[in-house]
């Protein structure tokens, strides 16, 4: 049995609409994992659209460009690599509250510093962090 998304082009197996609930129901923090090109981040999709029809703000972050640009695909328009992110944080150009959504890819590449320094926002701020990535 196949599930439609919301946007009606992309249909997702009940293992994925599962993920997708998953992700969505999670708390304000929340790791989702898959082999890679497995579409983690097609399955982004409803969610975003859910966050935005909510007010959320949506900001992707990947440790490369090529990586946070990527999330475009799911149509997050606000992406970031993590060193300019984690600086724009510093200078207080980034600030996040509770209707703030970071969307994290290739979670496994994140050190445990900068990955401190983002779960201490979270606390601070209350924003939400979503994080994909595979058991590597």
């Amino acid at each position: 049995m196949r599930a439609a998304s919301k946007d009606d082009d992309i249909a997702f197996t009940e293992e994925q609409t599962a993920a997708i609930y998953a992700m969505g129901r999670g708390s304000r923090l929340t790791l989702l994992t898959g082999v890679a090109g497995s579409g983690k981040t097609t399955l982004l999709r409803p969610l975003v659209s859910a966050w935005k029809a909510d007010g959320r703000r949506i900001v992707g972050v990947s440790t490369a460009w090529r990586q946070a640009d990527a999330l475009k695909d799911a149509d997050i328009a606000e992406t970031s690599a993590l060193h300019p992110f984690l600086k724009a944080i510093e200078r207080g150009e980034f600030c996040p509250d509770r209707k703030t959504v970071l969307v994290i890819d290739e979670v496994s590449q994140i050190g445990p510093q900068p990955m401190l320094k983002l779960l201490e926002l979270q606390a601070a701020t209350g924003m939400t962090i979503k994080m994909l990535g595979d058991r590597e």
